[in-house]
């Protein structure tokens, strides 16, 4: 059995990254990704987001893996595993595999409003928007 390509650059998460992810809930790692990694996770996002037909604010979110071969072998990735296990602990178990086609601006805000509220400048996130004309469900 071949070693799989690399998919990260030299991960580098270390005892203050793992503090402020458990402090904030998020950590940044940059540049984690190969270009070819981004290459190929750009090619498969693409694909999958083409076969999900509605409207743009809404798009489905489906399990990717079952859609994809590339997203599939990241699951059980050597180096998936070895960061999943250093920010999780040895235990891991994967239960599903989602992504989330938000739009950029969107999710930037999402992450605005919520450091807003983490550094005491609350302020309530737009109420949702209906799913539906009638503005029912």
């Amino acid at each position: 059995m071949s070693t799989p390509a690399a998919i990260f650059t030299a991960v580098d998460f270390d005892g203050s990254q793992k503090l402020r992810l458990d402090e904030d809930g998020h950590v940044v790692l940059p540049a984690l990704l190969t270009p070819e990694t981004c290459a190929r996770l750009t090619t498969s996002l693409s694909y999958i987001q083409s076969l999900m037909p509605g409207d743009e604010d809404h798009r489905p979110s489906h399990y990717s893996a079952e859609y994809d071969d590339y997203l599939a072998s990241l699951i059980d990735h050597p180096q998936m595993l070895d960061l999943a296990r250093r920010i999780l602990g040895p235990e891991i178990r994967f239960d599903h595999c989602r992504a989330w086609f938000r739009p950029h601006l969107l999710l930037c805000e999402w992450f605005r409003t919520r450091r807003r509220q983490s550094e005491g400048h609350s302020r309530q996130p737009p109420a949702p928007r209906s799913k539906s004309p009638g503005g029912v469900g």
